[in-house]
């Protein structure tokens, strides 16, 4: 008797809810966390699968970089303060500048 009053009062409680979300349960059969997706998820998961996975990705990185054989281009410290190929005149709006600098300083 008790149960049924405690459920008649939940049930008279909820009645006077203005919000009653409906939500989604994921059953999984014969499993304890039914109702729970990422539990459900986890369990699927077998003991060492994702280690084969990682020794798998290991040998293909290892293959990889014995096949590499591409250097990068590096720049050092200073080259940006080696001159260029080419003379400044060769450069085009450079005179215009000069002028300008001149015009500026008189």
């Amino acid at each position: 008797m008790a149960k049924q009053a405690i459920a008649q009062a939940q049930k008279a409680e909820e009645e006077e809810f203005t919000f009653s979300p409906k939500t989604l349960t994921y059953n999984a059969p014969g499993n304890a966390n039914a109702g729970d997706k990422c539990f459900e998820l986890y369990s699927r998961v077998t003991e060492g699968q994702y280690l084969k996975k990682k020794d798998e990705e290991d040998i293909d990185y290892a293959k990889g970089k014995e096949e590499c054989t591409g250097v990068p281009t590096i720049n050092y410290p200073g080259d940006h303060l080696v001159r260029p190929d080419r003379e400044l005149n060769e450069i085009y709006g450079v005179e215009k500048f000069h002028k300008r600098q001149e015009a500026r300083r008189e």
